[in-house]
C-alpha cells in the first residue's frame, strides 16, 4: 500500500475537499449578477465555514475531550434509528420484506 506524504497528502485533502464544492458554487452562480462576484463570495464563504468548524472542534477538543465520543455515539444512533424508521415506511409501503438491518 503506498502511503502518502507531504505534498501529495495536501493535494488529495485539498481536492476532497473542493471538489464537491464545485457543482455547489456552480449553481449558486445564478443567483449572483456577474460570476465572477459570485464565485469569489462563495469561495470565501466556503473557506470561512470550513476555518469556523476548525477552531469549533479544536475548542470543543481542548476543554472537552471526553464529550467527542459522547457526540459520536449519540449522533450514530440517531441517524441509524431515522434510517431504519425510513426503510420500515418504504418497505411497508410496498409490502415487500426486506431485512436491511
Amino acid at each position: 500500500m503506498h502511503v502518502l506524504i507531504g505534498r501529495q497528502r495536501l493535494i488529495l485533502l485539498w481536492l476532497m475537499y473542493l471538489w464537491p464544492t464545485l457543482p455547489f458554487i456552480y449553481c449558486m452562480a445564478f443567483l449572483f449578477r456577474y460570476a465572477t462576484r459570485a464565485y469569489t463570495i462563495l469561495i470565501i464563504i466556503t473557506l470561512v465555514v470550513s476555518l469556523c468548524a476548525n477552531i469549533i472542534s479544536y475548542v470543543a477538543m481542548t476543554v472537552k475531550p471526553q464529550i467527542f465520543p459522547y457526540l459520536h455515539v449519540s449522533f450514530t444512533n440517531y441517524i441509524s434509528k431515522n434510517l431504519r424508521r425510513r426503510f420500515m415506511v418504504i418497505n411497508e409501503g410496498r409490502k415487500a420484506n426486506l431485512d436491511l438491518w
